[in-house]
């Protein structure tokens, strides 16, 4: 990361019945490399982000603030922690299934995310760029 550019982690999904969503973003960047303008949460260019909303259209987010990140890549898939959050992710070597939880810190935010993809994640095009 530098003064242009930031990384982030970015996970959706839908429950099988339709009724809840939920957004988690893990974000890292310098405070000038995030959306010039924007400041970061906290005074901090390290955190994450967490949304659900329910049946009735009602979401509760929340954000925190981190120590940095501990990143590890397994062929297409990547686990990552946000330092003393409690928040992280963790997924299968061929990015089928993630596992995020939001555990153990200031927020309300308590609780495991498990995604699976629906379709086999060999078959998606590749994006070149």
């Amino acid at each position: 990361i530098n003064s242009t550019a930031f990384d982030w982690w970015y996970f959706d999904a839908v429950s099988p019945d339709a009724d809840y969503s939920v957004v988690v973003v893990f974000f890292t960047a310098t405070t000038e490399g995030f959306w010039p303008g924007l400041p970061a949460p906290s005074g901090t260019a390290t955190w994450a982000f967490a949304s659900v909303t329910g049946p009735d259209g009602t979401t509760v987010s929340t954000v925190t603030a981190g120590e940095g990140y501990a990143i590890e890549t397994s062929g297409i898939g990547s686990s990552g922690v946000l330092g003393a959050t409690g928040w992280s992710w963790n997924s299968s070597a061929n990015g089928s299934k993630y596992q995020i939880l939001l555990q153990g810190n200031e927020t309300e935010a308590d609780g495991t995310v498990t995604l699976t993809s629906v379709r086999d994640i060999k078959t998606l095009p590749l994006i070149n760029s």
